[in-house]
């Protein structure tokens, strides 16, 4: 493997250690500072309450729309 180059359990380790290095105080900092209050609850792995935030968060809609194959910004056309 090339240096760089990552499989996806070698990112997720990566990413693993990182967040586990970080204080916890910073942690919940960030925390706050993302969701608006602390974790109400603390699980062992880091990792896996940014990845159920994530997934508990609804992605945002797009402020584009498509018109004659073009991106076009601004009000839609359907509202």
């Amino acid at each position: 493997m090339t240096e760089g180059a990552h499989t996806h359990d070698d990112r997720s380790s990566l990413v693993r250690d990182t967040l586990e290095l970080m204080p916890l105080a910073d942690f919940v900092s960030a925390w706050r500072a993302m969701v608006g209050e602390p974790p109400a609850v603390m699980l062992k792995s880091r990792s896996e309450m940014i990845r159920l935030l994530v997934e508990s968060v609804p992605a945002a809609q797009s402020k584009m729309w498509i018109a004659d194959g073009e991106a076009q910004r601004g009000t839609e056309p359907f509202s």
